[in-house]
């Protein structure tokens, strides 16, 4: 027959594993990790409506997609990659993301920003075709 101690000793024993099985899930590694914004290049001249570009990373990154926003005087192109904390060691192997962004209206005149964060004012005009 179970004593009220032994009972009390199983639950106690049960608590810590459960407690120490979530600190092990929440590992350094996923510490700081998150969505962030990261580099990009145009691939080929801008074209009256279209504009190819790419960014690259390791694998222990995931791609979450491009953000694109147009105002009179600037286009914004925003690369997105779900990325491990800060200095964790990843696999060289590096993948490229590419795609061709449609604009609503030519970029003409307009600013295309959003190439280097966190410094949004830089200019993204600069072609690269093979920047990776």
């Amino acid at each position: 027959m179970w004593s009220g101690r032994r009972i009390v000793l199983v639950v106690a024993l049960g608590v810590l594993v459960i407690v120490g099985l979530a600190g092990w899930c929440r590992h350094d590694y996923y510490r700081g990790q998150g969505v962030h914004r990261v580099p990009w290049h145009l691939t080929s001249p801008p074209g009256t409506v279209t504009l190819a570009v790419a960014t690259a990373g390791g694998s222990c990154g995931r791609w979450k997609g491009w953000t694109i926003r147009e105002s009179e005087s600037t286009v914004v192109i925003e690369a997105r990659m779900w990325l491990p904390r800060h200095g964790t060691a990843c696999p060289a192997d590096a993948q490229t993301w590419s795609t061709t962004v449609g604009l609503h209206q030519p970029l003409g005149t307009r600013r295309l920003l959003g190439c280097h964060p966190p410094n949004d004012a830089s200019d993204c005009t600069g072609v690269d075709p093979d920047p990776y």
